[in-house]
């Protein structure tokens, strides 16, 4: 239950990230800088598995994942390893080609169906696993926003895609536009809405990183519906030249 989107800007990109979740998960650790394979990166830390869900390294390549609710999956009643620790797995790649190519190395059965986006400064790559088969879109064979539910999945797709054409339309988005997106909110349509509100589930964190030539910057908003005040967290990362 999340929602991805970016834009790209003259130095680099932005992009922007709900994390919806049950409102019994476990909170997050807040991000810090990381280290795999000597690359610095940063990313929150999800308070149940380890691994996480979103990640800028230091040759500005952001990784993110969502879960996949494929109509042909059927849920096996087993333990399944956390797929937050297949975007930890690649975060010492230098980009989004090279993210791919380990991911693709990964023995994938035991997880369940994911997406894993992987944007750098030049390019972007989609990985979609439904369980059996792992599809590669490339740089043109797709674009953003990308969003996923196990609540009434079409439905809530389709409302969040009407909501982007209405609020971003068909022009290449500024990031302050896409803000508002990941921001809609209507309140009798609580469970669809970008900021996503249920009984038992609602959107747990805002996380934006914004990548230029120099460095990574991830603001992130913890919490959205369960703190009385909004809290930013900014953590900074220079960059490979």
């Amino acid at each position: 239950m999340c929602t991805v989107s970016w834009a790209r800007t003259r130095e680099g990109y932005g992009l922007l990230f709900n994390r919806d979740e049950l409102k019994n998960r476990e909170a997050a650790l807040e991000p810090e800088e990381h280290v795999s394979n000597g690359i610095r990166y940063l990313a929150p830390i999800d308070g149940r598995h380890g691994g996480t869900w979103i990640l800028v390294n230091e040759f500005g390549l952001t990784l993110c994942l969502l879960n996949h609710y494929p109509l042909s999956y059927v849920e096996e009643a087993r333990e399944h390893p956390s797929r937050g620790n297949l975007v930890v797995g690649c975060a010492g790649s230098s980009g989004a080609k090279e993210a791919a190519q380990s991911l693709e190395r990964f023995s994938l059965d035991e997880y369940p169906p994911f997406h894993l986006i992987a944007v750098s400064r030049t390019e972007e790559h989609l990985l979609t696993w439904d369980g059996g088969r792992l599809a590669h879109r490339k740089t043109g064979e797709w674009s953003p926003p990308l969003t996923s539910s196990s609540f009434e999945t079409e439905g809530v797709v389709s409302y969040r895609m009407d909501a982007y054409r209405r609020l971003v339309g068909p022009q290449d988005p500024e990031i302050e536009t896409l803000e508002g997106f990941h921001r809609q909110h209507e309140p009798s349509k609580a469970a669809y809405s970008v900021l996503m509100f249920r009984p038992d589930a609602c959107t747990h964190s805002l996380t934006r990183i914004d990548v230029t030539a120099a460095k990574a910057m991830l603001h992130y908003e913890p919490q959205a519906w369960m703190s009385a005040t909004e809290v930013t967290i900014d953590r900074e990362l220079d960059l490979r030249n």
